[in-house]
């Protein structure tokens, strides 16, 4: 008799239902990015994958500050060829800040501005649907696409696993900002911008 070997899903950490504001997402989200928090992320990655692992210390404090990522937003700026493929991409990530976060908010359009990052800002109460743009293409053809906004319904289908619904509710109502650097394959000024945000940095 074989004994079953097949892995098990990974779950989502229980302290994730401990988070009812957008605040809790955030200390959360740094802790997982940092390792301090095992299991799935409720966005869906089991872990941090090795293209952000350099870009951690950012990201967490990032989202200490009140800018609350996307797990699967973000994008370092890479251009990659292999076997006569080529794969190009720009550094984008998508975060969540508070309504009431004007300060913030104006932070990250100042410093991102000055370094010639573009910045896409939805507030939730908009009704209008907003243009993608290829962040990543494929022999030249878009494959992935940011900068859009993110519908209510699929919001809540990113937050939902693991979490509980005050939670959620407050990234329905967070203002989403998106950064993307225009500039393909160039993987620093981006993450510069949101270490200025933080006070890690001076852009």
């Amino acid at each position: 008799m074989t004994q079953d070997v097949t892995a098990q899903p990974v779950a989502v950490s229980p302290q994730w239902r401990t988070a009812s504001t957008l605040t809790d997402l955030g200390r959360l989200n740094a802790d997982w990015l940092q390792g301090r928090l095992q299991g799935e992320h409720p966005n869906g990655p089991d872990e941090v994958a090795d293209q952000i692992r350099p870009l951690v210390p950012t990201l967490a404090a990032a989202n200490t500050a009140g800018f609350v990522t996307l797990a699967a937003s973000i994008r370092p700026g890479k251009v990659r060829a292999h076997d006569g493929e080529r794969w190009e991409q720009l550094a984008t990530v998508t975060g969540l800040i508070a309504r009431d976060s004007d300060e913030l908010l104006h932070r990250i359009a100042t410093e991102a501005w000055r370094a010639g990052i573009q910045v896409f800002v939805h507030h939730p109460a908009a009704a209008t649907d907003s243009w993608p743009i290829a962040v990543t293409t494929y022999d030249g053809e878009p494959v992935e696409f940011a900068g859009h906004r993110i519908g209510m319904f699929e919001m809540e289908a990113l937050w939902e696993e693991g979490t509980q619904q005050a939670a959620v509710t407050s990234t329905t109502a967070a203002i989403q900002v998106t950064l993307i650097d225009p500039e393909i394959g160039r993987d620093h000024r981006l993450w510069l911008v949101l270490d200025a945000v933080c006070g890690r940095t001076s852009t």
